[in-house]
């Protein structure tokens, strides 16, 4: 058994605890932004329970409308950080102004031609891009509260424990997810991009594959404690890393419970975290006046005016488009598909943790 590493040993930790932010602004747009959203559905919307809300067309609407709201509006903030933040965009100017072109030709070329082969592999990049887009936001926030101890916690090492360890949750609770509850999740429109890459992996060997990866989670997670408690820091300092980390496995718990109400929750949290997380980001280049004019002043200064503005713009949207290109839903589906992609891409280069505004969090 590895003994504790002394006090003496380890890199002094400050007495203020390791938030990345405070410790509400973490509890409410880091570990548990999804929590509200649960209340509004089961007592706003008088949920009642199981798969119901899915049944009740006009609430599943609803709820369906605000959260592609808040998710284009997590979206748009990455543009805003590229578009609107000259520092950002003169990093990589031409690749900032060639990547759209791009993209939405090649999207729209493949929606308009509709050959299966070719939709069904553009599907099922962006279905596992989006899964590794979520997952990876989630690991540099956990990495943030690593850093924030100063101590061993901050090694590449760990970083690659860390990755691992949420990986093999992840795997794991898609495995045990596909035989609870696969069936009906296929029947959701919504979920059918995500469900034809994973039913020919998980409906193969099911069992085998939720056992085995459950033993690899199992070993991880042994490792991963016994790292963690190599280092004599008190509990109360761990707790801001610890919520986090709880408040992942809380998400994955829930989908497996109902994969409805997880899905939903999972990405309100998302989109929630990014808001919270690009805020800060630009409010502390403000600070320094790195970033005056007026997207500083809507979006980052205010950031409650900003995300509200932006929520309402694009439920106006959701309920208009439709209307307006009624016959040219491949222009619709280009858009949606096609400003995912962009998201995804450009959040791998503005938010390495390289770059030194960054390493806040990163």
């Amino acid at each position: 058994m590895q003994a504790t590493i002394p006090n003496s040993a380890v890199p002094r930790v400050t007495e203020e605890l390791p938030w990345l932010h405070s410790a509400f602004y973490d509890l409410a747009f880091f570990a548990f932004p999804w929590i509200p959203l649960l209340f509004v559905i089961a007592y706003g919307l008088d949920w009642q329970g199981d798969y119901s809300l899915a049944n009740n067309k006009e609430t599943f609407t609803l709820v369906t409308t605000f959260l592609f709201a808040v998710n284009f509006t997590h979206r748009n903030y990455t543009y805003f950080v590229t578009y609107g933040d000259t520092s950002t965009f003169l990093t990589r100017k031409h690749l900032f102004i060639g990547t759209p072109l791009v993209v939405f030709a090649t999207v729209l070329t493949v929606y308009y031609i509709r050959h299966p082969y070719y939709l069904g592999i553009m599907l099922s990049v962006l279905a596992i891009w989006n899964l590794w887009h979520t997952m990876m936001q989630r690991h540099g926030i956990f990495r943030g509260y690593a850093r924030k101890l100063h101590s061993g916690f901050n090694t590449p090492k760990h970083g690659r424990l860390d990755l691992m360890l949420l990986w093999s949750i992840t795997v794991f609770a898609m495995a045990l997810g596909a035989i609870l509850h696969l069936d009906m999740v296929k029947d959701y429109k919504v979920a059918r991009a995500t469900v034809r890459v994973l039913e020919p992996i998980f409906t193969s060997y099911p069992m085998l594959i939720a056992v085995v990866f459950g033993g690899v989670m199992l070993v991880l997670f042994g490792w991963w404690l016994r790292e963690e408690w190599r280092y004599a820091i008190p509990l109360v300092h761990r707790l801001p890393r610890l919520t986090f980390l709880a408040s992942n496995i809380s998400l994955f718990v829930l989908i497996l419970i109902n994969p409805v109400l997880g899905a939903f929750a999972f990405g309100f949290s998302h989109s929630v975290e990014y808001l919270a997380y690009v805020h800060a980001i630009q409010s502390s280049k403000m600070q320094r006046r790195e970033h005056p004019g007026f997207f500083a002043n809507i979006c980052w200064n205010k950031i409650l005016l900003g995300a509200l503005l932006l929520i309402g713009l694009q439920i106006l949207a959701y309920y208009c488009l439709p209307y307006v290109i009624s016959r040219k839903d491949v222009f619709l589906k280009t858009f949606l598909s096609g400003t995912a992609f962009i998201h995804f891409f450009y959040d791998g280069i503005i938010w390495k943790k390289s770059k030194p505004i960054n390493k806040w969090v990163l």
